[in-house]
């Protein structure tokens, strides 16, 4: 087997010791990754134990107040259900109109509203 020349070992030998310098960065960066990634996830993992906590609570609100907020809240949505009914004078609609677009309506008893 002929020898290479001189030159030609010291490169090759500069060349595997950038590669295993190369390789033992990466593996170093590697490293820190992990334990950046493993620091995160116990960050995050508190935070999801702090939000946990909170979602109890009612934002500062006793009971009582929460409650009745929370009554409103059904009433108004109950009350979403109902038609709602306008009064409109007669002089600014016309019953014709009304009819034409399939409107129900009645005549108001006391006074001239539609």
């Amino acid at each position: 087997m002929a020898e290479m020349p001189e030159s030609d070992n010291e490169s090759t030998a500069l060349r595997l010791l950038e590669s295993d310098q190369a390789l033992a960065l990466l593996k170093e960066i590697s490293n820190s990754l992990k334990v950046q990634n493993d620091r995160l996830a116990r960050l995050e993992a508190r935070e999801e134990e702090k939000i946990g906590a909170h979602r109890g609570e009612t934002a500062g609100m006793s009971e009582a107040q929460a409650a009745t907020i929370l009554q409103k809240e059904a009433a108004a949505q109950k009350d979403r259900n109902r038609p709602t009914y306008m009064k409109v004078d007669s002089k600014y609609l016309s019953s014709e109109t009304l009819d034409d677009f399939g409107i129900e309506w009645e005549l108001d008893s006391v006074t001239t509203f539609l």
